[in-house]
């Protein structure tokens, strides 16, 4: 289970500013004005490990209609195909959720996700055909864009597994809950940030050696779980064709692997 934790400004900030040297007593408080820029420097820090895969704590699973005969779908805060609380920055796996004509349960279908010269490189992007078979996503500000190949002209639902995100905070008195091992690491890397700017005395206050190597160290534990785990197999995009393919090519063996 997640760690709960205090507010922010508790439980984030304030220790990070003892650790950076910023406040070198437990009875020493800071202005509110410095509490807001710490609570920034926070917010850009995780704005920062959004763009990590190291430091995306799960693939979330998406699900989103598909409208008959629409190729392209904004994806994204607000936005009018598919709203999500924040813009994916990547997409890194994508079913076809198929409702079956005689009422068993959905069949999922892998679909191709594109490189930009994959994309670039279907000449008629407007062919249609009843499901589509690949995908491909621009990730454009503030809306992404996810654009299905061919244009499918049958409903149905699209399963996307996207990068989560790490909540950026509000306020000071927001209270929080964070993945195992995010809260050690958020406070020694905001410490590192923090010692490299100058406050009161003018001059970037320092870090001790040993908390730089503790904010290293922290933040290697966090990628280690979150380092994808190694799998040789690769998921059958034929399916999506239509094609009766039940099992992974193993590139190890060059085989199918049925289980």
């Amino acid at each position: 289970m997640p760690l709960p934790l205090q507010t922010v400004q508790t439980s984030i900030i304030y220790p990070a500013a003892r650790i950076s040297g910023i406040v070198l007593s437990a009875q020493r408080g800071m202005a509110a004005s410095d509490m807001v820029d710490m609570l920034q420097c926070l917010n850009t820090l995780i704005d920062e490990w959004a763009t990590q895969r190291l430091l995306v704590y799960r693939v979330k699973r998406a699900v989103q209609q598909i409208v008959s005969n629409q190729a392209d779908y904004t994806i994204g805060p607000g936005a009018p195909d598919w709203d999500m609380p924040f813009r994916p920055l990547r997409i890194e796996l994508a079913d076809l959720i198929q409702v079956l004509p005689d009422g068993g349960p959905p069949v999922e279908l892998p679909l191709a996700i594109l490189t930009p010269q994959d994309w670039f490189s279907i000449a008629v992007k407007s062919i249609t055909g009843s499901t589509p078979q690949k995908l491909y996503y621009e990730p454009d500000v503030p809306l992404g864009i996810v654009h299905l190949w061919p244009v499918p002209q049958v409903a149905n639902q699209i399963s996307l597994g996207i990068w989560d995100q790490l909540r950026q905070f509000a306020t000071l008195d927001e209270k929080v809950s964070l993945p195992q091992g995010y809260l050690k690491a958020l406070q020694y890397n905001l410490a590192k940030e923090l010692s490299m700017r100058p406050w009161h005395s003018g001059k970037p206050s320092g870090m001790s050696q040993l908390a730089l190597e503790e904010a290293a160290t922290s933040l290697a534990w966090v990628k280690s779980m979150n380092r994808p785990t190694m799998d040789f197999t690769m998921r059958c995009e034929g399916a999506a064709q239509g094609y009766d393919v039940k099992g992974r090519w193993d590139i190890t063996t060059n085989q199918w692997r049925w289980q």
